[in-house]
């Protein structure tokens, strides 16, 4: 079990976008998944968990920190600010709250990623200028880049892209917010999603991403039984 100091000094390191993603997701993978396995043998093991995470459990030290990023402005030079509900914000990376989330709602089984986005007018390199094309290119063509660099790494753990579509503007919704992208990604588990948003080759190229998008969200969604005769869903 890593000490606060060990931990804080972790979590201190947000120098970029790149390193946010893998500190993140490395953290989750280290200390949650192997919460997750114990999880699914017994009720004792799920209370076990949320002391880890609540730092409640005798010589334990909280999981997660109390302190929360800021989210960054959601336009920059090249875009016109959306009035949607939240316009001084955008989200382009995972927080620790927002994965700690994740984790506790226990998901077994397949996992799909659904993914909004909205791409900047002009690509932003400046987090990672190693990747930036020799010549300026927009949002759309370097998440592209993305995608080609991300493909190989998703199916070696597992998991695969099953629908993109171009988006535009609601039919039922804020008549001022527009995302240029959707798409869903399967993964088999939480597991195989740590495996890969920790893989090493991946986040050689994750700062395509992040020069790509303007805002984005990350549902993650777990499947429900249904049939023509019957629909059911938690809760109800």
């Amino acid at each position: 079990m890593q000490t606060e100091t060990e931990f804080a000094e972790l979590m201190s390191v947000r120098t970029n976008s790149c390193r946010r993603w893998r500190v993140t997701f490395l953290d989750l993978k280290k200390a949650f998944a192997p919460c997750l396995r114990m999880t699914v043998q017994n009720s004792a093991n799920s209370l076990r968990l949320g002391q880890l995470m609540s730092g409640t459990m005798p010589h334990a030290s909280p999981l997660v920190t109390k302190t929360r990023i800021p989210p960054k402005p959601c336009h920059d030079k090249d875009s016109i600010p959306m009035p949607n509900s939240d316009q001084s914000a955008c989200y382009l990376e995972p927080t620790q709250e927002s994965g700690r989330a994740f984790v506790q709602r226990q998901l077994t089984g397949n996992v799909v990623m659904l993914n909004l986005l909205r791409f900047r007018e002009t690509a932003d390199y400046s987090a990672t200028p190693a990747l930036a094309p020799e010549k300026a290119i927009g949002g759309a063509a370097a998440f592209q880049k993305y995608i080609q660099h991300t493909l190989p790494f998703l199916r070696e753990t597992g998991g695969d892209v099953l629908f993109l579509g171009s988006g535009g503007n609601f039919l039922i919704g804020p008549p001022t917010e527009r995302w240029d992208l959707v798409m869903l990604v399967r993964q088999q588990s939480v597991e195989s999603f740590l495996a890969f948003a920790t893989h090493e080759g991946y986040l050689a190229g994750i700062g395509h991403r992040t020069a790509a998008l303007e805002d984005s969200r990350l549902l993650p969604l777990s499947e429900l039984p249904f049939s023509n005769e019957t629909f059911w869903y938690r809760g109800m």
